[in-house]
């Protein structure tokens, strides 16, 4: 009997012990689990930095364009902002330059100015563009035929500006006439520089509008 007794307390025993021992081991996962979740933590923070944009890549660099480079391009426009600059440097910083509607029969190359300095105007700029070197002097030279017998009292000669120019001033108006085709041959353009009639606009201001232009295209 006390044989049978012993057995069962011992059996006790072990049972307590080894529940005791569960426990523990319990506790021990119990107590890992907060460091998992710090290394998930750092792992998604890396992966948020990785994915960042890159300030470098998406900032875009100056694209170079004519405005940029100090050119004006094909088509030309009137409200180019290079032509009004130009333009105020000879006439002042009230000058503007205003869209002139084409005459009849002229076609879309054709782009008429008028600069006006103190709400009067003062120039006209007229942009022929052409597709070859060949046409532009060709042009050149029958608008300066036309121009001579127009002006009365008038003369004709030859200007510096570009690949050829010529000026035509008539004493009896006062009105000067500069026409020139500029060196690019890449995209040749024919202009003509105008003196509006009952301006006081010289000569020298009309020879230093096609300068300027010239510069520019």
């Amino acid at each position: 009997m006390k044989s049978k007794t012993l057995i069962i307390i011992a059996l006790g025993l072990i049972l307590l012990v080894s529940g005791c021992t569960q426990e523990q081991n319990n506790g021990t996962a119990d107590d890992t689990t907060p460091n998992q979740d710090i290394e998930d933590d750092s792992m998604e923070q890396d992966d948020t930095t990785q994915t960042e944009p890159d300030d470098s890549q998406n900032s875009n660099p100056g694209t170079d364009n004519d405005s940029d480079s100090g050119k004006m391009s094909s088509p030309y426009a009137c409200t180019d902002i290079l032509l009004l600059s130009a333009m105020q440097s000879v006439f002042g910083s009230d000058a503007e330059v205003l869209r002139k509607p084409a005459p009849f029969g002229r076609t879309i190359s054709y782009v008429s100015c008028n600069v006006q300095a103190s709400g009067t105007a003062a120039v006209q700029i007229e942009f022929h563009e052409t597709t070859t070197m060949e046409a532009a002097l060709e042009s050149l030279e029958d608008e300066a035929l036309q121009i001579e017998s127009q002006l009365f009292d008038s003369e004709k000669t030859e200007g510096s500006i570009g690949a050829q120019s010529y000026v035509v001033y008539s004493t009896r108006s006062n009105e000067t006439r500069v026409l020139f085709v500029d060196n690019d041959g890449a995209t040749p353009v024919f202009v003509i520089v105008k003196s509006i009639p009952g301006t006081e606009v010289t000569q020298s201001t009309v020879t230093r509008v096609a300068e300027k232009i010239e510069e520019l295209i």
